[in-house]
Protein backbone atom coordinates (compact mmCIF):
# COMPACT_ATOMS: atom_id res chain seq x y z
CA UNK A 1 0.00 0.00 0.00
CA UNK A 2 2.96 2.42 1.31
CA UNK A 3 4.77 1.93 -2.38
CA UNK A 4 1.52 2.09 -4.54
CA UNK A 5 0.47 5.92 -2.35
CA UNK A 6 3.79 6.85 -3.32
CA UNK A 7 4.20 5.88 -6.80
CA UNK A 8 0.46 8.22 -7.13
CA UNK A 9 2.08 11.06 -5.66
CA UNK A 10 5.12 10.47 -8.38
CA UNK A 11 2.79 10.89 -11.13
CA UNK A 12 1.04 13.18 -9.67
CA UNK A 13 4.01 15.05 -9.55
CA UNK A 14 5.25 14.62 -13.17
CA UNK A 15 1.76 15.53 -14.23
CA UNK A 16 1.93 18.85 -12.17
CA UNK A 17 5.68 19.20 -13.87
CA UNK A 18 4.30 18.58 -17.51
CA UNK A 19 1.07 20.31 -16.93
CA UNK A 20 3.18 23.41 -15.65
CA UNK A 21 1.59 23.85 -12.38
CA UNK A 22 4.88 24.07 -10.63
CA UNK A 23 6.38 26.95 -12.81
CA UNK A 24 8.56 27.88 -9.91
CA UNK A 25 11.01 24.35 -10.49
CA UNK A 26 11.19 24.63 -14.27
CA UNK A 27 12.82 26.80 -16.61
CA UNK A 28 10.18 27.57 -19.27
CA UNK A 29 9.49 30.53 -21.73
CA UNK A 30 6.25 32.49 -22.11
CA UNK A 31 4.80 34.40 -25.02
CA UNK A 32 2.77 37.49 -24.98
CA UNK A 33 0.91 39.36 -27.81
CA UNK A 34 0.16 42.84 -28.09
CA UNK A 35 -2.44 45.02 -30.10
CA UNK A 36 -0.96 48.24 -31.28
CA UNK A 37 -1.73 49.75 -28.15
CA UNK A 38 -0.03 47.53 -25.85
CA UNK A 39 -2.87 45.37 -24.48
CA UNK A 40 -1.89 42.02 -24.28
CA UNK A 41 -4.14 39.94 -26.72
CA UNK A 42 -3.34 36.34 -25.72
CA UNK A 43 -0.42 35.19 -23.22
CA UNK A 44 1.11 31.25 -22.67
CA UNK A 45 3.68 28.97 -22.74
CA UNK A 46 3.46 28.21 -26.45
CA UNK A 47 3.63 30.09 -29.33
CA UNK A 48 0.80 31.13 -31.02
CA UNK A 49 0.91 31.49 -34.46
CA UNK A 50 -2.90 33.14 -35.33
CA UNK A 51 -1.29 36.01 -32.91
CA UNK A 52 1.77 36.31 -34.37
CA UNK A 53 0.52 36.56 -37.85
CA UNK A 54 -1.51 39.72 -36.84
CA UNK A 55 -0.45 40.98 -33.72
CA UNK A 56 2.24 44.59 -33.56
CA UNK A 57 4.15 42.98 -31.38
CA UNK A 58 5.74 40.09 -28.95
CA UNK A 59 7.95 39.09 -26.28
CA UNK A 60 9.09 35.87 -24.73
CA UNK A 61 10.09 35.93 -21.17
CA UNK A 62 12.59 32.95 -20.05
CA UNK A 63 12.29 31.81 -16.32
CA UNK A 64 14.63 29.98 -14.17
CA UNK A 65 14.10 27.16 -11.80
CA UNK A 66 13.03 29.58 -9.34
CA UNK A 67 10.61 31.32 -11.02
CA UNK A 68 12.47 34.61 -11.84
CA UNK A 69 12.46 36.42 -15.30
CA UNK A 70 16.68 35.85 -16.59
CA UNK A 71 15.73 37.06 -20.33
CA UNK A 72 13.20 38.87 -21.87
CA UNK A 73 12.82 39.30 -25.77
CA UNK A 74 10.85 42.00 -27.09
CA UNK A 75 9.63 42.02 -30.79
CA UNK A 76 8.21 45.35 -32.37
CA UNK A 77 6.54 45.83 -35.48
CA UNK A 78 6.84 42.83 -36.84
CA UNK A 79 4.22 42.56 -39.16
CA UNK A 80 4.98 46.42 -40.29
CA UNK A 81 5.68 46.76 -44.22
CA UNK A 82 9.12 47.96 -43.90
CA UNK A 83 11.34 46.01 -42.67
CA UNK A 84 13.73 48.43 -40.98
CA UNK A 85 10.89 49.08 -38.71
CA UNK A 86 11.01 46.02 -37.19
CA UNK A 87 13.00 45.91 -33.69
CA UNK A 88 14.74 43.40 -31.15
CA UNK A 89 15.21 44.29 -27.99
CA UNK A 90 16.66 41.50 -25.20
CA UNK A 91 17.30 41.65 -22.11
CA UNK A 92 19.61 40.03 -19.53
CA UNK A 93 18.55 39.87 -15.79
CA UNK A 94 21.48 39.55 -13.20
CA UNK A 95 20.40 38.61 -10.08
CA UNK A 96 22.31 39.19 -6.51
CA UNK A 97 20.02 36.20 -4.44
CA UNK A 98 16.46 37.41 -5.22
CA UNK A 99 17.45 40.77 -6.07
CA UNK A 100 17.66 42.44 -9.46
CA UNK A 101 21.13 43.92 -9.42
CA UNK A 102 21.48 44.78 -13.04
CA UNK A 103 19.78 44.03 -16.29
CA UNK A 104 21.91 44.26 -19.48
CA UNK A 105 19.88 45.41 -22.85
CA UNK A 106 20.73 45.31 -26.22
CA UNK A 107 18.92 46.69 -29.40
CA UNK A 108 19.45 45.02 -32.81
CA UNK A 109 18.22 45.79 -36.21
CA UNK A 110 15.93 43.77 -38.71
CA UNK A 111 18.52 41.71 -39.79
CA UNK A 112 20.37 41.59 -36.33
CA UNK A 113 22.79 44.37 -36.31
CA UNK A 114 23.94 45.09 -32.55
CA UNK A 115 22.93 48.42 -32.33
CA UNK A 116 22.64 49.59 -28.95
CA UNK A 117 24.50 48.13 -25.71
CA UNK A 118 23.43 49.17 -22.47
CA UNK A 119 23.38 48.77 -18.90
CA UNK A 120 21.67 49.35 -15.66
CA UNK A 121 22.18 48.81 -11.88
CA UNK A 122 19.72 49.25 -9.59
CA UNK A 123 19.44 49.52 -5.38
CA UNK A 124 17.74 46.69 -3.13
CA UNK A 125 14.57 49.13 -3.82
CA UNK A 126 14.64 48.20 -7.81
CA UNK A 127 15.34 52.24 -8.11
CA UNK A 128 17.91 52.67 -11.12
CA UNK A 129 21.60 54.11 -9.63
CA UNK A 130 23.42 53.74 -13.01
CA UNK A 131 22.77 53.69 -16.54
CA UNK A 132 25.65 52.86 -19.04
CA UNK A 133 25.83 52.78 -22.80
CA UNK A 134 28.42 50.86 -24.05
CA UNK A 135 30.14 50.79 -27.80
CA UNK A 136 28.80 47.58 -29.63
CA UNK A 137 32.24 46.85 -30.23
CA UNK A 138 32.18 45.69 -26.84
CA UNK A 139 31.53 46.58 -23.49
CA UNK A 140 35.53 47.65 -22.46
CA UNK A 141 34.55 51.00 -24.24
CA UNK A 142 32.04 53.51 -22.43
CA UNK A 143 29.84 55.90 -24.50
CA UNK A 144 28.53 57.91 -21.42
CA UNK A 145 26.73 57.01 -18.10
CA UNK A 146 24.07 58.82 -15.98
CA UNK A 147 24.25 58.42 -11.88
CA UNK A 148 21.48 59.03 -9.61
CA UNK A 149 21.02 59.75 -6.18
CA UNK A 150 18.15 59.47 -3.38
CA UNK A 151 16.90 61.08 -0.55
CA UNK A 152 16.43 59.24 2.91
CA UNK A 153 12.32 59.94 1.65
CA UNK A 154 13.20 57.34 -1.30
CA UNK A 155 12.63 60.57 -3.79
CA UNK A 156 15.68 61.16 -6.48
CA UNK A 157 17.52 64.00 -5.50
CA UNK A 158 20.03 64.31 -8.21
CA UNK A 159 21.50 63.14 -11.73
CA UNK A 160 24.79 63.46 -13.10
CA UNK A 161 25.21 62.55 -17.12
CA UNK A 162 28.77 62.44 -18.06
CA UNK A 163 30.45 61.55 -21.08
CA UNK A 164 32.45 58.47 -21.61
CA UNK A 165 35.45 59.84 -20.69
CA UNK A 166 33.97 60.19 -17.37
CA UNK A 167 33.68 64.09 -17.60
CA UNK A 168 30.34 65.82 -15.99
CA UNK A 169 28.59 67.51 -18.82
CA UNK A 170 25.04 67.92 -16.80
CA UNK A 171 23.53 67.91 -13.68
CA UNK A 172 19.74 67.80 -12.03
CA UNK A 173 19.09 68.49 -8.28
CA UNK A 174 15.86 68.54 -6.64
CA UNK A 175 15.04 69.60 -3.45
CA UNK A 176 12.71 70.94 -0.59
CA UNK A 177 12.57 74.10 1.61
CA UNK A 178 11.11 74.24 4.69
CA UNK A 179 8.26 75.86 3.48
CA UNK A 180 7.36 73.28 1.67
CA UNK A 181 8.30 74.81 -1.87
CA UNK A 182 9.92 72.67 -4.51
CA UNK A 183 13.29 73.64 -6.52
CA UNK A 184 14.67 72.44 -9.03
CA UNK A 185 18.39 72.85 -10.66
CA UNK A 186 19.31 71.82 -13.69
CA UNK A 187 23.26 73.03 -14.86
CA UNK A 188 25.64 72.18 -17.70
CA UNK A 189 29.51 72.88 -17.70
CA UNK A 190 32.31 73.44 -19.78
CA UNK A 191 35.13 71.18 -20.04
CA UNK A 192 36.86 72.78 -17.22
CA UNK A 193 33.85 71.99 -14.67
CA UNK A 194 32.86 75.29 -14.70
CA UNK A 195 29.36 76.57 -15.34
CA UNK A 196 27.83 76.94 -18.57
CA UNK A 197 24.49 77.59 -17.72
CA UNK A 198 22.13 77.07 -14.82
CA UNK A 199 18.70 77.66 -14.47
CA UNK A 200 16.95 76.99 -11.08
CA UNK A 201 13.11 76.57 -10.58
CA UNK A 202 11.11 77.01 -7.65
CA UNK A 203 7.47 75.04 -7.64
CA UNK A 204 4.58 75.08 -5.18
CA UNK A 205 4.05 72.36 -2.99
CA UNK A 206 1.91 70.57 -5.07
CA UNK A 207 4.66 70.43 -7.81
CA UNK A 208 1.91 70.95 -10.36
CA UNK A 209 2.06 73.85 -13.16
CA UNK A 210 4.63 76.37 -13.97
CA UNK A 211 7.57 77.08 -12.03
CA UNK A 212 6.33 80.39 -9.75
CA UNK A 213 9.58 81.67 -10.44
CA UNK A 214 13.06 81.04 -12.69
CA UNK A 215 16.52 82.47 -12.50
CA UNK A 216 18.92 81.65 -14.94
CA UNK A 217 23.09 81.93 -14.89
CA UNK A 218 24.81 81.70 -17.97
CA UNK A 219 28.51 81.85 -18.85
CA UNK A 220 29.71 85.06 -18.17
CA UNK A 221 31.33 85.58 -21.73
CA UNK A 222 27.48 85.64 -23.19
CA UNK A 223 27.46 89.06 -24.54
CA UNK A 224 23.40 90.01 -25.23
CA UNK A 225 20.01 90.29 -23.44
CA UNK A 226 19.75 87.96 -20.68
CA UNK A 227 15.98 88.06 -21.25
CA UNK A 228 16.71 86.78 -25.20
CA UNK A 229 18.47 83.97 -24.12
CA UNK A 230 17.40 80.71 -25.41
CA UNK A 231 17.89 77.35 -23.33
CA UNK A 232 18.64 74.55 -24.45
CA UNK A 233 16.68 71.77 -23.08
CA UNK A 234 17.39 68.08 -22.61
CA UNK A 235 15.33 65.41 -23.23
CA UNK A 236 15.66 62.04 -21.38
CA UNK A 237 14.00 58.63 -22.59
CA UNK A 238 14.16 55.39 -20.85
CA UNK A 239 16.77 54.32 -23.69
CA UNK A 240 18.21 57.77 -24.95
CA UNK A 241 18.65 61.54 -24.49
CA UNK A 242 18.09 64.55 -27.09
CA UNK A 243 19.30 67.84 -26.72
CA UNK A 244 16.37 70.83 -28.06
CA UNK A 245 15.70 74.10 -28.06
CA UNK A 246 12.83 76.41 -28.22
CA UNK A 247 11.74 79.85 -28.89
CA UNK A 248 8.94 82.08 -30.03
CA UNK A 249 5.20 82.36 -28.47
CA UNK A 250 2.78 81.79 -30.86
CA UNK A 251 -0.22 79.03 -30.14
CA UNK A 252 1.02 76.60 -32.92
CA UNK A 253 3.54 74.30 -32.77
CA UNK A 254 6.41 74.16 -35.45
CA UNK A 255 9.43 71.71 -35.18
CA UNK A 256 12.46 72.02 -37.37
CA UNK A 257 14.88 69.09 -37.87
CA UNK A 258 18.41 70.42 -39.11
CA UNK A 259 19.95 68.65 -41.78
CA UNK A 260 23.59 66.68 -41.00
CA UNK A 261 26.12 68.83 -40.06
CA UNK A 262 29.81 68.71 -38.61
CA UNK A 263 29.09 69.20 -34.78
CA UNK A 264 25.94 69.92 -33.48
CA UNK A 265 23.34 72.76 -34.09
CA UNK A 266 23.11 73.65 -30.68
CA UNK A 267 25.50 76.53 -30.01
CA UNK A 268 23.82 78.36 -33.03
CA UNK A 269 20.30 78.79 -31.10
CA UNK A 270 20.28 82.02 -30.93
CA UNK A 271 21.25 82.43 -34.62
CA UNK A 272 18.36 80.09 -35.64
CA UNK A 273 16.31 81.80 -34.08
CA UNK A 274 17.05 84.93 -35.61
CA UNK A 275 16.77 83.95 -38.93
CA UNK A 276 13.19 82.27 -38.10
CA UNK A 277 12.43 85.53 -36.26
CA UNK A 278 9.28 85.64 -38.48
CA UNK A 279 7.56 82.76 -36.92
CA UNK A 280 8.01 83.84 -33.16
CA UNK A 281 4.64 85.53 -32.63
CA UNK A 282 2.19 82.91 -34.45
CA UNK A 283 4.78 79.42 -33.50
CA UNK A 284 6.24 77.86 -30.96
CA UNK A 285 9.51 76.47 -32.29
CA UNK A 286 11.00 73.62 -31.96
CA UNK A 287 14.47 72.30 -32.41
CA UNK A 288 15.87 68.62 -32.11
CA UNK A 289 18.99 67.70 -32.23
CA UNK A 290 19.67 63.52 -33.08
CA UNK A 291 20.30 62.04 -29.91
CA UNK A 292 23.04 62.34 -27.58
CA UNK A 293 24.71 58.52 -27.45
CA UNK A 294 24.54 57.56 -31.14
CA UNK A 295 24.63 53.06 -31.87
CA UNK A 296 27.00 52.21 -34.01
CA UNK A 297 24.65 52.07 -36.50
CA UNK A 298 21.94 54.54 -36.57
CA UNK A 299 19.10 54.69 -39.68
CA UNK A 300 17.20 57.82 -40.39
CA UNK A 301 14.36 55.56 -39.88
CA UNK A 302 15.51 55.29 -36.46
CA UNK A 303 16.76 58.98 -36.16
CA UNK A 304 12.85 59.81 -37.09
CA UNK A 305 11.42 56.99 -34.55
CA UNK A 306 13.48 58.85 -31.83
CA UNK A 307 12.43 62.29 -32.37
CA UNK A 308 8.87 61.04 -32.27
CA UNK A 309 9.00 59.62 -29.31
CA UNK A 310 10.39 62.83 -27.88
CA UNK A 311 7.55 64.57 -29.83
CA UNK A 312 5.14 62.39 -28.39
CA UNK A 313 6.49 62.94 -24.75
CA UNK A 314 6.69 66.76 -24.89
CA UNK A 315 2.84 66.89 -26.51
CA UNK A 316 3.63 67.89 -29.58
CA UNK A 317 0.98 67.17 -31.84
CA UNK A 318 -0.74 68.63 -35.21
CA UNK A 319 2.67 70.48 -35.72
CA UNK A 320 4.26 72.01 -38.79
CA UNK A 321 7.04 70.21 -39.51
CA UNK A 322 10.13 71.43 -41.39
CA UNK A 323 13.15 69.46 -42.14
CA UNK A 324 16.25 70.11 -44.17
CA UNK A 325 18.32 67.81 -46.04
CA UNK A 326 18.45 64.60 -43.76
CA UNK A 327 15.96 66.28 -41.53
CA UNK A 328 13.82 66.62 -44.57
CA UNK A 329 14.04 62.83 -44.46
CA UNK A 330 13.28 62.16 -41.18
CA UNK A 331 10.33 64.35 -41.26
CA UNK A 332 9.23 62.44 -43.91
CA UNK A 333 9.10 59.05 -42.27
CA UNK A 334 7.37 60.87 -39.62
CA UNK A 335 4.86 62.01 -41.81
CA UNK A 336 4.34 58.43 -42.79
CA UNK A 337 5.00 57.01 -39.52
CA UNK A 338 3.19 59.18 -36.62
CA UNK A 339 0.63 60.77 -39.40
CA UNK A 340 -1.17 62.06 -35.51
CA UNK A 341 1.97 64.58 -35.11
CA UNK A 342 2.43 66.09 -38.46
CA UNK A 343 -0.25 69.20 -39.26
CA UNK A 344 1.74 70.42 -42.46
CA UNK A 345 4.97 69.03 -43.34
CA UNK A 346 8.06 71.11 -45.79
CA UNK A 347 11.06 69.37 -47.25
CA UNK A 348 13.87 71.35 -48.18
CA UNK A 349 16.71 69.85 -50.36
CA UNK A 350 16.00 66.69 -49.47
CA UNK A 351 15.12 62.67 -51.02
CA UNK A 352 13.12 60.19 -50.61
CA UNK A 353 15.87 57.84 -51.82
CA UNK A 354 19.28 57.47 -51.71
CA UNK A 355 21.09 56.03 -54.21
CA UNK A 356 24.78 54.68 -54.52
CA UNK A 357 25.65 57.78 -56.88
CA UNK A 358 23.74 60.19 -54.26
CA UNK A 359 25.98 59.03 -51.83
CA UNK A 360 29.21 60.09 -53.58
CA UNK A 361 29.45 63.42 -51.42
CA UNK A 362 29.14 61.66 -48.12
CA UNK A 363 31.22 59.11 -48.60
CA UNK A 364 33.75 61.52 -49.49
CA UNK A 365 32.61 63.39 -45.95
CA UNK A 366 32.73 59.96 -44.49
CA UNK A 367 36.40 59.07 -44.99
CA UNK A 368 37.75 62.54 -44.40
CA UNK A 369 36.04 62.17 -41.11
CA UNK A 370 37.25 58.90 -40.33
CA UNK A 371 40.99 60.41 -41.11
CA UNK A 372 40.03 63.58 -38.86
CA UNK A 373 41.19 65.68 -41.89
CA UNK A 374 39.28 68.70 -40.48
CA UNK A 375 40.43 71.48 -42.86
CA UNK A 376 39.85 69.09 -45.92
CA UNK A 377 36.45 68.28 -44.62
CA UNK A 378 35.29 71.78 -43.93
CA UNK A 379 35.90 72.46 -47.84
CA UNK A 380 34.17 69.37 -48.88
CA UNK A 381 31.58 70.07 -47.04
CA UNK A 382 31.29 73.67 -48.12
CA UNK A 383 31.68 73.29 -51.65
CA UNK A 384 28.84 71.07 -51.76
CA UNK A 385 26.69 72.79 -49.65
CA UNK A 386 27.13 75.82 -51.01
CA UNK A 387 27.50 77.95 -54.80
CA UNK A 388 31.25 78.67 -55.50
CA UNK A 389 30.43 82.52 -54.50
CA UNK A 390 29.33 81.90 -51.55
CA UNK A 391 31.79 79.28 -50.50
CA UNK A 392 35.02 81.54 -51.31
CA UNK A 393 34.02 84.33 -49.43
CA UNK A 394 33.11 82.42 -46.18
CA UNK A 395 35.37 79.14 -46.45
CA UNK A 396 37.43 80.90 -43.88
CA UNK A 397 34.74 80.82 -40.94
CA UNK A 398 33.69 77.68 -41.88
CA UNK A 399 37.69 76.56 -41.67
CA UNK A 400 37.72 77.88 -38.29
CA UNK A 401 34.28 76.81 -37.26
CA UNK A 402 35.52 73.11 -37.81
CA UNK A 403 38.90 73.18 -36.38
CA UNK A 404 37.74 72.68 -32.79
CA UNK A 405 35.58 69.91 -33.56
CA UNK A 406 36.78 66.55 -31.48
CA UNK A 407 37.23 63.06 -32.71
CA UNK A 408 33.88 62.24 -30.59
CA UNK A 409 32.15 64.34 -32.64
CA UNK A 410 33.74 63.84 -35.43
CA UNK A 411 32.88 60.05 -35.01
CA UNK A 412 29.43 61.15 -34.53
CA UNK A 413 29.23 62.83 -37.93
CA UNK A 414 30.24 59.92 -39.44
CA UNK A 415 27.73 57.59 -37.74
CA UNK A 416 24.76 60.01 -39.08
CA UNK A 417 26.20 60.02 -42.89
CA UNK A 418 26.42 56.92 -42.94
CA UNK A 419 22.62 56.42 -41.41
CA UNK A 420 21.34 57.66 -44.44
CA UNK A 421 22.76 54.65 -46.67
CA UNK A 422 20.04 52.86 -48.38
CA UNK A 423 17.19 55.12 -47.36
CA UNK A 424 13.97 54.11 -49.49
CA UNK A 425 10.73 55.50 -49.17
CA UNK A 426 9.97 56.65 -52.72
CA UNK A 427 7.51 54.14 -53.54
CA UNK A 428 5.51 54.89 -49.73
CA UNK A 429 5.71 58.88 -50.48
CA UNK A 430 1.97 58.68 -51.61
CA UNK A 431 0.85 57.76 -48.51
CA UNK A 432 1.49 60.88 -46.69
CA UNK A 433 -1.72 62.74 -46.89
CA UNK A 434 -1.27 66.09 -44.90
CA UNK A 435 -0.67 68.97 -47.24
CA UNK A 436 2.73 68.48 -48.35
CA UNK A 437 5.45 71.02 -49.86
CA UNK A 438 8.83 69.72 -50.93
CA UNK A 439 11.49 72.49 -52.13
CA UNK A 440 14.97 71.68 -54.05
CA UNK A 441 17.43 73.57 -55.86
CA UNK A 442 18.44 73.20 -59.56
CA UNK A 443 22.10 73.66 -58.49
CA UNK A 444 22.12 70.95 -55.78
CA UNK A 445 25.54 69.62 -55.23
CA UNK A 446 24.89 66.86 -52.73
CA UNK A 447 21.78 65.01 -53.95
CA UNK A 448 21.40 66.78 -57.38
CA UNK A 449 18.33 67.85 -58.98
CA UNK A 450 16.89 64.92 -60.05
CA UNK A 451 15.89 63.95 -55.67
CA UNK A 452 13.78 66.51 -56.32
CA UNK A 453 11.72 65.37 -59.72
CA UNK A 454 11.98 61.45 -57.94
CA UNK A 455 9.80 63.24 -55.02
CA UNK A 456 7.35 65.50 -57.80
CA UNK A 457 6.66 62.12 -60.02
CA UNK A 458 5.51 60.14 -56.81
CA UNK A 459 3.22 62.61 -55.37
CA UNK A 460 1.66 63.03 -59.15
CA UNK A 461 -1.68 63.56 -59.05
CA UNK A 462 -2.38 64.45 -55.18
CA UNK A 463 -4.22 67.39 -54.41
CA UNK A 464 -2.69 67.97 -51.17
CA UNK A 465 1.07 68.42 -52.39
CA UNK A 466 3.21 71.83 -53.59
CA UNK A 467 6.51 71.72 -55.00
CA UNK A 468 9.49 74.49 -55.93
CA UNK A 469 12.33 74.37 -57.31
CA UNK A 470 15.04 76.96 -56.39
CA UNK A 471 17.85 78.22 -59.20
CA UNK A 472 21.41 80.21 -57.66
CA UNK A 473 21.03 78.80 -53.87
CA UNK A 474 23.05 75.31 -54.20
CA UNK A 475 22.23 72.62 -51.51
CA UNK A 476 22.49 75.37 -48.74
CA UNK A 477 19.29 77.10 -50.43
CA UNK A 478 17.40 76.60 -47.20
CA UNK A 479 19.97 78.84 -45.52
CA UNK A 480 20.98 81.24 -48.53
CA UNK A 481 17.56 82.11 -50.06
CA UNK A 482 15.94 85.41 -49.00
CA UNK A 483 12.41 84.52 -49.51
CA UNK A 484 12.94 80.69 -48.03
CA UNK A 485 11.37 81.60 -44.64
CA UNK A 486 8.57 83.36 -46.05
CA UNK A 487 7.47 80.45 -48.32
CA UNK A 488 7.97 78.42 -45.50
CA UNK A 489 5.47 80.88 -43.30
CA UNK A 490 3.37 81.53 -46.52
CA UNK A 491 2.57 77.94 -46.99
CA UNK A 492 1.85 76.81 -43.23
CA UNK A 493 -0.30 79.93 -42.83
CA UNK A 494 -2.70 79.19 -46.12
CA UNK A 495 -5.53 76.80 -46.21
Amino acid sequence: MKRRILMMLSAFLMIGVLSGCYPSRVAHQQYRYYDEALNILWQGRERNEEYESQCDSYDILTYDRNGRVTEMDDYWHVNHPEPQMHQHLRHVNIYEGNQLKARWSYSYLYDGTLVQQTLGEFDQLGRTVRHTEYSTEGRETVLGYEVFEFGEDGENRRSEFHDGDGTLLNSQQWYQQENGYRVWVFTTYNKDGSIHYQRTEIHDPSGEGYPISVEEIGDPNWEGDDSMRIEIERFMAHDFTMQYFRFGKGEKTMVILPGLSIGSVMPSAQAIADEYAIFQDDYTVYVFDRRSMLPENYSVQQMARDTAIVMKQLDLHDVYLFGASQGGMMAEVIALEYPELVRKLVIGSSAARISEERMSALNEWIKLAEEEKREELSEAFGRALYTPEVYEQFKQVLADMVKPVSKPELEKFVILAKGTKGFDILNRLPQINCPFLAIGSADDGVLGPEALKEIVSAMAGKANFRWYEYDGYGHAAFDMAPDYRQRLFDFFAGE
